[in-house]
């Protein structure tokens, strides 16, 4: 969570049992065409962001009446995140071939500028990046970019009002450096960690809760525990959270579906940070309309 990509707080991550999941796929097909726009903020490192993703669904078992299989889909678009030192945009796919399983696969171009964040670079991935290091070296950004890929693997289940899911992510980054060199590193501030110039960087996301009010797919209020890890191979860092998230969505006919989280918790292991408070909160509108292959049976 200490990564706007990762939610601006990554309570993001419980927001993968609200669309394409059981509690959806039980009723409605899903619908064609779908927006979803973000808005994401954390802090301790202070950051705050909006992410998008606009794309087409298409219904792949239309007439299944199996419980696995209803609504299940294959979805893809372009996917853009915009702060005041960034601007990200690409493409995605992404599918629910069973009901509890969502695949995604997305890759984005890095554009860094701006007012908080333009790309500062280190001479190795062994160099201070603390954060009063990296607020003195501001004055040396410049503009950037790179390129960033990811794949992603999400397991989500409800039984009654208990909710849990677990997700694993492998991500790629490649920086334009202007010295490229394998011990050459810069700091990415979405994710708000030390990269090698070119690295890779394992995620894993876990929480589990229930629902303290409603359901799904009308107005609710969700609490559950949540733990995220995020783990570089080349610079070698590491971050944990953990914490208590809580989302709702308080009026079911809101415009957008809106939806609000909360994630409050502490950072056990950090490279400058070990001990220290994390707080991060979304807001999140989804748009939709038409059905992707027809409607589902109820």
């Amino acid at each position: 969570m200490s990564g706007l990509r990762r939610g601006g707080a990554s309570i993001l991550v419980a927001v993968g049992l609200l669309s394409g999941g059981p509690a959806q796929a039980e009723v409605f097909a899903p619908p064609a065409f779908r927006h979803m726009s973000s808005l994401r903020f954390r802090t301790n490192r202070a950051g705050f962001g909006i992410f998008s993703d606009t794309g087409t669904r298409v219904n792949l078992y239309p007439d299944s009446e199996n419980m696995l299989l209803k609504g299940c889909f294959i979805e893809g678009g372009l996917v853009t995140q915009v702060s005041p030192a960034s601007f990200h945009p690409g493409v995605y796919v992404q599918a629910v071939p069973v009901a509890p399983l969502l695949l995604r696969a997305s890759v984005q171009r890095l554009v860094f500028f701006g007012l908080f964040g333009a790309m500062v670079d280190y001479p190795d991935v062994n160099a201070d990046w603390s954060p009063q290091t990296l607020t003195d070296n501001q004055d040396q950004a410049s503009f950037g970019g790179g390129w960033y890929a990811e794949g992603r693997a999400t397991f989500r289940i409800k039984a009654g009002p208990f909710v849990a899911m677990h997700e694993q992510r492998i991500g790629w980054f490649r920086a334009d450096l202007s010295q490229v060199g394998k011990s050459q590193a810069w700091y990415e501030p979405i994710f708000d960690l030390l990269i090698a110039q070119e690295d890779t960087m394992h995620t894993m996301k876990t929480t589990a809760g229930a629902l303290v009010h409603g359901n799904l797919n009308s107005a609710f209020w969700l609490v559950a525990a949540h733990w995220e890890r995020y783990q570089t191979a080349k610079s070698d860092q590491r971050r944990d959270i953990v914490g208590i998230v809580t989302m709702t969505r308080p009026v079911a006919d809101w415009a957008g579906a809106a939806t609000f989280g909360l994630l409050a918790g502490f950072m056990p292991d950090d490279t400058y940070r070990s001990g220290q408070p994390y707080i991060g909160g979304f807001w999140n509108m989804t748009f939709a309309g038409g059905t992707g292959g027809g409607p589902a049976t109820p």
